[in-house]
């Protein structure tokens, strides 16, 4: 078990999820997303791959889309909130751009077209390419 208090607990743990969603091994996810909350809540790369592992058990389990769709929106939510902290991000995007790019992906998809483009417009004002793209398609 990593001890907390090395400085790169955090980051590893982050990377550990990485790992499960990588291998698909999404009710472990879960189980480290639960456990390792409380101390990663600060953490905008934390959140960021919360969404996308809720993101995969939407697709992987659409009967329980209804619970996880909100987490997916709050998860990518929380990235901005911490980036509109300043909160050191371990990816450089994932508490803006990045976020706010897959937050847009999130809209488009429950048809609030409006609110993703708002979230693209945000992504593409850091030149990120992906967004201009999806702009010029809405």
């Amino acid at each position: 078990m990593l001890k907390v208090k090395a400085g790169y607990a955090k980051e590893a743990i982050v990377d550990f999820l990485y790992v499960l969603l990588n291998n698909h091994n999404l009710e472990r996810a879960l189980e480290v997303i639960g456990s390792e909350a409380d101390l990663l809540k600060e953490i905008p790369d934390f959140h960021f791959v919360c969404g996308l592992i809720y993101t995969e058990l939407a697709i992987a389990m659409p009967e329980d889309s209804s619970m996880l769709i909100p987490m997916i929106e709050t998860s990518y939510l929380q990235c901005l909130n911490l980036g509109g902290q300043s909160t050191k991000e371990i990816v450089n995007g994932t508490s803006t751009y990045l976020a706010a790019y897959n937050l847009g992906i999130f809209y488009e998809f429950i048809d609030m077209k409006e609110r993703a483009k708002e979230c693209y417009q945000f992504s593409a004002s850091h030149n990120y390419t992906l967004a201009m793209e999806r702009l010029s398609n809405l």
